[in-house]
């Protein structure tokens, strides 16, 4: 049989999402666990672009936007860096602004929003269906991707705060904050 052992909180997300999804959503008041899609770090261009998620959960009404933190990170008290809460600002921007435009529509959308996003996000912006050579950007794909997925759900930030002893004091504004306890296993490894 094999074991897998996970670390950090990548890691600890996989796990108790894999395991736990079900207490999860229960915790947010929602009973449609059977029903329901994950994105497990969905990627939206590193630092360069947007980042990534640790997750993005969609059930039948609402789309709820994960974040991790653990108690191995740098003082996790203070919460989010400002380039994570400027991801969710930026996905509930298109969510709002995008109407289900793909390929040479999508690239008039970005054309007709450019400007605002650019305004809006400092130095960020809507990328084109196809780079300069041709080839089909990630990013808007991605991105069309998880909107269509999305669609005119409600969008909920949610932060997850995983913890091996002490109980941190986490407060998130704009967030729903969860705290989860965990035990390592070996080391400072999970065993899944």
């Amino acid at each position: 049989m094999t074991t897998f052992f996970v670390y950090g909180e990548d890691g600890l997300t996989l796990k108790y999402l894999k395991e736990n999804l079900s207490e999860l959503l229960d915790k947010l008041d929602i009973s449609e666990s059977e029903d329901c899609t994950v994105f497990y770090r969905p990627s939206f261009g590193r630092t360069r672009h947007y980042g990534e998620f640790d997750a993005i959960i969609i059930t039948h009404e609402n789309a709820y936007l994960v974040e991790s933190k653990w108690d191995g990170s740098s003082d996790i008290s203070l919460g989010l860096k400002e380039n994570q809460i400027k991801r969710h600002k930026i996905l509930m921007w298109y969510q709002d602004k995008w109407k289900g435009e793909t390929g040479e529509e999508w690239n008039k959308f970005a054309d007709n929003n450019n400007l605002e996003f650019e305004r809006e996000f400092r130095g960020k912006y809507i990328p084109y269906t196809h780079d300069k050579s041709g080839r089909p950007t990630k990013l808007a794909t991605n991105l069309q991707y998880i909107l269509k997925s999305i669609g005119d759900r409600k969008i909920h930030n949610i932060l997850l705060v995983f913890y091996e002893n002490e109980k941190p004091e986490v407060q998130q504004e704009d967030f729903i904050v969860i705290e989860i306890p965990y035990k390592t296993t070996n080391g400072l490894y999970i065993e899944m």
